[in-house]
């Protein structure tokens, strides 16, 4: 099941206490751009590998952050990726869905909520529909 939350219009408003990382998909065509802004957005540690591996691992760390919410917003999705192949669109995907799956299981102190917001978009709702198939 995905855990995109889709939203027309206005964006939805970070809360405080929020590390919200807003992505527009027309400044994240690639995978090198759509990591520089993790790294800065979400503060992301040096050791961060610049892969998709390595995006997984650090989205279900984030024992660096001192929020207890981190938003990730996605607009413009018609350009988010358009410099990769659709195959690997859909494994950020996936590993984002995959994320927030992971902070919904976790117990304790450690705890945070993850949340994904999306832009509605017809290329998404395809492509979600095949990453989580």
């Amino acid at each position: 099941m995905s855990n995109f939350k889709i939203f027309k219009g206005t964006l939805p408003t970070p809360l405080l206490g929020t590390l919200s990382a807003s992505i527009d998909g027309n400044q994240t065509p690639s995978l090198n751009e759509l990591y520089a802004h993790l790294k800065l957005a979400l503060h992301l540690p040096d050791y961060f590998g610049n892969n998709l591996d390595a995006l997984s691992d650090v989205l279900c760390d984030l024992s660096w952050v001192k929020e207890h919410k981190v938003d990730i917003v996605i607009t413009n999705y018609s350009g988010f990726l358009a410099k990769e192949t659709t195959h690997t669109r859909q494994d950020v995907l996936k590993i984002l869905n995959d994320a927030a799956d992971e902070w919904k299981k976790a117990k304790g102190k450690n705890k945070l909520s993850f949340q994904l917001h999306l832009e509605a978009n017809p290329l998404f709702d395809a492509d979600i529909k095949t990453a989580l198939d």
